[in-house]
């Protein structure tokens, strides 16, 4: 051990012990995530809305996170993280093989917890705002960017030290790279895509013709949620610049509870903008109907679906049908875009009207003309 590690027992005092606040962070972060992971669910059932990919996707998302909170408790447990080196050298040498085991376990969960978070995000987005063709070509090059870190970010973390064992089995021959170096060089990639999906979805709200200020402002307020993200992203960064491999290395692990409540962060993040529909019917919010120009005749589309004409009333033979979303891309013809406002899918959507199952089969589908659309007062 070296006399900086030395030092800085003896100033803090050497039975100092900071992992019981590790533990406490871990065990927030399952709480929360297991919490609104399941709400995510319950929201699509609420809202009676499809279960998409980027839903698909946060359930290995969970399986990562979890697994990484767990591999953070057992370096707690198992290598006395949030100890003094000396002191674990002292009560129990071997802790630290176990301490550096744990770490390399953390340091490749990590980076696949977090690409898989940012890629239900992306796919999220694309979902919601993918109407235009450079906004989808812009989100594919991001999802290629954040995979290509995180492969990255793996990679270092397998091959820092060669033999891979080295790492946590210094008697025998091997030798690393810098560590420290190289984790600091592969985060500020990860720093740069947290504050493009911050600021991806604002630009697509504003721009958004046929909804109001009022509404535009409370769809930014759900996606800036994901600011948290990015700060925990940014905390992370700072405490790897700070990180000092020579240094007390199991102390300085307190500090890494960053790698922990950034993907936390995140993976909370990404849940918000779909809990929306509950959140809204729990609270009794109100929403704004939309008047819908198209070939069919001028309707009146209500918050529970309803399809209506310009007096309230159900369509003449149409009085049986109910509303089904089926997500769609735009074509040259037409577009199929209408505002839904019994949830927070305001993209590119195209209308299925399901008969009652009561009158018989049959299905009919209408596209509406999106760019006639228009705000219109509650029936």
């Amino acid at each position: 051990m070296s006399s900086s590690s030395l030092n800085a027992a003896l100033e803090d005092g050497l039975d100092a012990d900071r992992g019981n606040s590790i533990l406490v962070i871990c065990v927030f972060f399952i709480t929360l995530n297991t919490v609104v992971f399941f709400l995510r669910f319950v929201a699509h059932r609420v809202a009676d809305s499809s279960i998409f990919w980027d839903d698909w996707l946060m359930i290995p998302s969970y399986i990562l996170m979890i697994a990484l909170c767990v591999d953070l408790i057992l370096c707690r447990k198992l290598g006395d993280a949030g100890r003094h080196e000396q002191w674990v050298l002292l009560n129990d040498a071997t802790a630290l093989i176990k301490f550096a085991q744990t770490l390399f376990a953390l340091e490749v969960l990590y980076s696949l917890a977090v690409a898989v978070v940012k890629s239900s995000i992306l796919l999220l987005y694309r979902r919601i705002f993918g109407v235009q063709k450079w906004f989808r070509t812009f989100t594919t090059g991001m999802l290629i960017y954040v995979w290509l870190w995180a492969i990255s970010e793996a990679i270092v973390a397998i091959i820092q030290c060669i033999p891979v064992t080295y790492q946590w089995d210094k008697s025998q021959q091997g030798q690393c790279i810098n560590q420290v170096t190289a984790f600091r060089f592969v985060g500020i990639p990860n720093v740069l895509h947290d504050v493009v999906l911050l600021a991806l979805p604002t630009p697509m709200i504003w721009a958004m013709q046929k909804i109001s200020r009022a509404q535009k402002i409370a769809l930014t307020v759900v996606f800036l949620v994901g600011s948290f993200g990015c700060i925990a992203s940014i905390i992370r960064a700072y405490y790897m610049f700070m990180l000092d491999s020579e240094l007390d290395q199991t102390w300085q692990m307190y500090n890494l509870v960053w790698t922990i409540a950034e993907p936390g962060s995140i993976f909370f993040c990404a849940c918000v903008p779909v809990l929306w529909p509950m959140i809204r019917r729990a609270f009794s919010l109100p929403t704004e109907p939309t008047r819908i120009e198209g070939k069919n005749g001028t309707t009146v589309l209500l918050p529970r679906g309803a399809l209506v004409n310009r007096q309230g009333t159900p369509p003449q033979d149409r009085n049986n049908y109910d509303l089904r979303i089926l997500h769609g891309r735009s074509t040259p013809e037409r577009e199929r875009i209408a505002q839904r406002h019994d949830n927070l899918y305001l993209g590119p959507i195209r209308y299925q009207i399901r008969q009652d199952p009561r009158l018989g089969s049959g299905k009919t589908e209408f596209n509406w003309d999106a760019a006639r659309a228009s705000p219109a007062r509650a029936v």
